[in-house]
């Protein structure tokens, strides 16, 4: 049976991650499954994702503060309404 959808988990750290050769820490991280059979979904994912991040500092901080999966998914389709407007 394999995934029949896709799946994003989000992992927040206040410490943040140290990442290598840099002093910078890594404080958001997703975790990203697709199924087998769509390889593009998830290149189409990631690529969401890094422009949310990328294009907008009120979208970082939101996704720092969010307190609930809820408020994260609104988070994302604010985003990406934005990003259509």
């Amino acid at each position: 049976m394999g995934l029949p959808r896709p799946v994003v988990m989000f992992l927040r750290s206040e410490e943040g991650v140290a990442c290598a050769d840099t002093t910078e820490r890594a404080h958001l991280m997703f975790v990203l499954l697709t199924p087998a059979g769509q390889p593009r979904v998830h290149q189409r994912l990631l690529a969401l994702i890094a422009g949310l991040l990328h294009n907008s500092d009120y979208i970082h901080e939101r996704f720092l503060t969010a307190e609930s999966a809820e408020e994260l998914v609104e988070v994302i389709r604010a985003g990406e309404q934005a990003a259509l407007g």
